[in-house]
């Protein structure tokens, strides 16, 4: 099955960043980045949502404007068809967004920003 990562984050840099380390890192996936929450959601429930062919893998800030990293995964919980794997990659130390993730059955696991080619082989996602 093919990889379908989605980089959701309003960092521009972050995006190019984590898009160059997991191309490196998974040369035949597919990567999408977007850098409006909204947007990302459109894109997934639309054109995503009941396939087959990707294993989908989303790397979630929780700080964005408009709609927050938080809101996306409520929203993302409400269909329980879509199936994923959710990782919150975000800049926040603080130790109530940590225990708010751990809230959330669909957060795979809480990662502080950088991205790095460490952090992805701590999270097996070869499988």
């Amino acid at each position: 099955m093919e990889k379908l990562f989605l980089l959701i984050d309003d960092d521009n840099i972050t995006n190019l960043v984590n898009r160059k380390i997991l191309q490196d890192q998974f040369p035949t996936a597919t990567i999408v980045d977007f850098n409006v929450a909204k947007t990302a959601l459109d894109f997934v429930m639309n054109e995503f949502r009941k396939s087959k062919m990707f294993q989908i893998i989303i790397f979630l800030d929780i700080n964005m404007p408009e709609i927050s990293g938080w809101e996306v995964i409520t929203i993302l919980e409400k269909d329980a068809e879509f199936q994923y794997h959710l990782y919150l990659l975000t800049s926040s130390i603080d130790k109530v967004d940590k225990a708010k993730s751990e809230e959330f059955s669909s957060v795979l696991s809480f990662i502080s920003k950088p991205l790095t080619i460490q952090k992805i082989q701590h999270l097996n996602l070869n499988q």
